[in-house]
Parts: C-alpha cells; structure tokens; sequence
C-alpha cells in the first residue's frame, strides 16, 4: 500500500519533529511478497533472527477503504485457498458427439461452482450485516484445455481462487472441491496448490486461532480504540475479505489490526484508476500519528 506506507513514513516524521518520546520501539518495515503469499517476505521474515530480535507486541497493517464516513478495521482476515480440478475424458473428433469427454465433464463442475456462488451471494444480499469477510467466495482464475479448434481435449482444467472466512477449515475446503469433482462425474479430480496459514493457538493464549481480541482484555485494541475517538472518527470493525501480512504475525500470537485511514472513498484496489483524494490522505496522517503514539505508550 504506497499510500499507507507513506502515511506511516510521514507520521513518524512528525513525532520526530516534535521530539517524542515512547516506552515502545516504533519499528516501519517494508517487505516484498505480500501478494503472493509472502514467500520473500512477511512469511519468510518472521522466521529470522532479524525479526525475533524486534519483540513485536503488536502491529499495523493495511486495511480498506470505506464509501462512507466511517472508517474499517479488521482484527482477522479470510484464508486463501487455491484449488485445479483436472477433469478426463474421451477425446476424439469435434464433428462427433463424444460420449463421457472432458469438456462435458467441465461444464459440470462449473456449474457447480457457479451454485455454490450464487448461494453465497443470497447470504450477502439478504442477510443485513453481513460481509464479503464473513462468506466464502470462489472464482475461477484459469481454465486449461485443448490445442485444436476442432479436437475434443482429452483434459480439461479450472484452477480457483478460494477465499475462507475464520471457522471455515481446510477439510471444508477440500469437501466442497471434492463434491464439485462428484458432480463432474468419472476422472475428475482436485488438487489444492495453495493453502493458507494453518491456524494454531499462540502459547500464551494471547491470541485465539490467529484472531485479534477487540474488547477491554486487549489492552493494544483499548489504546487503538482511544486514539480513534480522540482523532473523532468513527470505525466499524470486521474480518478482512482478502488476506494480509498480518496473518502470519497473528498466527504467531502478535495481535495486528488492519486499518487504512481511507474513508469517503470508493473501493478501487487492483483497479485500474485506483486513486486517493489528497484531503483524505492528508488527513490519514494525523490519524496515524495518534493511534501510533498511543500504541507506543502502552507499558
């Protein structure tokens, strides 16, 4: 996120300015990765020597912009699963009415998982309160199959991207890619190509299966929540639809929010007119530079 990073930059510059002073390190690190799961970065950094010498109680990471005047924040996150189903059949020529081919095979699956959306999507639109973070969502990302126009293939594949809220499990997953394969008929198969972080307790009890805690018994969410009241802005809290660095800290016990102090603005991440107004982003700094400090002073 260029404009939280810079935010966060600015931020820290003006609390030097002002010579303040905390009980806390403030640490800003800049890592690689985080859109490909984080195997040069965050995933791979929090196994160094480097980032266990920090003694990170806590952490910031992005969050996402809001339409309205109330601003997110997120104290978990959903898990991305990426799924090939590999469908077999018959091949032969495209004049013939092939019996048991991979590409009828196919159109079953994908219809399917086209149910199984459409079924998510009702809960989004008729449950009230409800969020993208809170449901399941699944999209096909790549379709293989074929080299000749007029030559049924003998394989056929789809590879999807699924996103699963916290209390959905890799066995639900795995379940759900197991019926589609059911529904497609013979030789068809799936095959999960990445999982996300396992979920696991830290030691301490701290966190809670990889979740931030965000009432009175986390003293980190009384400091953030303090900072934001007194920066007069209202937050509404919820479960990241996409996935963060932040899982891999949570998962280690750190409790991490994600917060971008990017309100009145229209969601346009990946866009490709993705855009911050200035006032808004001025306006993020202060934000940053409040809940920052009042981070920094917990004992």
């Amino acid at each position: 996120m260029k404009s939280v990073g810079m935010q966060y930059l600015e931020a820290v510059r003006k609390l030097k300015l002002e010579k303040k002073t905390f009980p806390r390190t403030i640490h800003v690190t800049f890592v690689p990765d985080e859109e490909n799961d984080g195997p040069w970065g965050m995933r791979c950094f929090v196994k160094h020597r480097e980032f266990k010498d920090m003694n990170v109680g806590f952490a910031l990471d992005e969050g996402i912009a809001s339409p309205t005047q109330v601003f997110n924040v997120f104290y978990d996150e959903r898990s991305p699963f990426s799924v090939e189903i590999c469908c077999r059949g018959n091949p032969g020529h495209g004049s013939k009415f092939i019996v048991d081919s991979a590409p009828v095979k196919f159109t079953k699956v994908l219809h399917e998982i086209n149910a199984f959306r459409k079924a998510e999507m009702k809960k989004l639109e008729y449950n009230a309160g409800v969020t993208e973070g809170d449901l399941t969502t699944v999209n096909v990302t790549m379709v293989k199959g074929g080299d000749m126009f007029n030559v049924v293939p003998p394989v056929m594949s789809l590879t999807c991207d699924v996103r699963i809220p916290p209390g959905t499990t890799q066995k639900d997953v795995e379940a759900m890619a197991a019926k589609w394969c059911e529904a497609g008929g013979s030789s068809v198969e799936y095959m999960v190509i990445n999982r996300g972080v396992v979920t696991k307790p830290a030691e301490d009890h701290s966190q809670v299966a990889g979740l931030t805690l965000i009432d009175e018994s986390n003293p980190w969410w009384k400091a953030f929540y303090s900072a934001c009241e007194n920066s007069h802005i209202e937050i509404k809290r919820g479960i990241f639809p996409a996935s963060t660095d932040s899982t891999f800290l949570r998962h280690m016990g750190i409790p991490a929010l994600g917060f971008s102090p990017m309100n009145d603005t229209p969601i346009l991440l990946h866009s490709h007119n993705e855009c911050l107004h200035e006032d808004v982003f001025l306006k993020g700094i202060d934000i940053y530079k409040n809940i920052i400090s009042s981070l920094a002073m917990l004992h």
